[in-house]
């Protein structure tokens, strides 16, 4: 959904002044739908973010064949084409789940703040695992806990840090290592890294950077209801599949979440 109405000019001819221009990198269970609701409402002359339809149906037409994590690349390559046509129409808030991209950050017109928010990498993989099986079924029909641990889709929710801000998942990479570099060096250009164990701090970051006051919306909570439980032996499996998200938050944590 777009909502874009030459707000700049606009604003300026009224008297009012706009917010900074900001992108926020929303990575899945990271509690970023209320920030990025509360975003959108604060630029509501100009602001978009990334229809998941649309995304998957371009996707669908110019990639029929992909299938796992494979479709899952190809999503995202359509979203950056999508990202690029937002900053190039001079969207001033642009909150989705798309990839970071040095290129596009590097030529927008508006020269806008990065935002993004991140969590526990193990807790943030159960949440997801948690969210597909309620949201999604389907996908994991008749799979025990220790067979998915065992598939593709469990290693992209163990990299999903190095997805975002890489460009790549751990699976099939040749240098693991380089993807975490990368995304920790990327990290160190946003404007604002949060952390969801201090979400008021993050907040007021965010308004000190942007300049604007945030309403307190709280979107996409999970449902009361138990979560999944894991043995010992599953949760140290969980541990080395998010170990390069692990690097890449504790890299954060020390060096970017003051």
């Amino acid at each position: 959904m777009v909502l874009h109405l030459d707000a700049t000019a606009r604003a300026y001819k009224k008297g009012l002044t706009m917010p900074n221009p900001v992108a926020f990198i929303h990575t899945p269970k990271c509690g970023g739908t209320s920030i990025g609701s509360a975003l959108r409402a604060r630029y509501f002359l100009s602001q978009a973010t990334i229809n998941l339809k649309e995304s998957r149906s371009l996707q669908a037409l110019l990639y029929p064949d992909a299938a796992g994590v494979a479709r899952i690349g190809h999503e995202f390559d359509v979203r950056d084409v999508m990202l690029a046509q937002l900053v190039g129409r001079k969207v001033c808030c642009i909150s989705a789940h798309t990839r970071y991209h040095p290129g596009i950050r590097r030529t927008d017109p508006l020269n806008r703040k990065y935002i993004t928010v991140l969590r526990e990498p193990i807790s943030r993989f159960i949440s997801h695992l948690h969210y597909v099986k309620r949201r999604h079924p389907e996908s994991l029909e008749g799979e025990s806990v220790d067979a998915f641990l065992d598939s593709d889709q469990a290693f992209r929710f163990g990299s999903e840090y190095l997805f975002y801000f890489a460009r790549s998942h751990q699976l099939g990479h040749p240098d693991v290592n380089h993807l975490i570099d990368t995304a920790c060096k990327n990290l160190t250009t946003f404007d604002v890294v949060g952390d969801t164990t201090r979400m008021p701090y993050f907040r007021s970051k965010v308004e000190r950077e942007l300049g604007v006051r945030l309403l307190p919306l709280k979107r996409n909570r999970r449902p009361s209801g138990a979560m999944p439980s894991f043995s010992d032996a599953q949760l140290t499996r969980i541990r080395q599949i998010c170990e390069p998200d692990l690097a890449v938050y504790e890299f954060a944590r020390n060096n970017l979440i003051v």
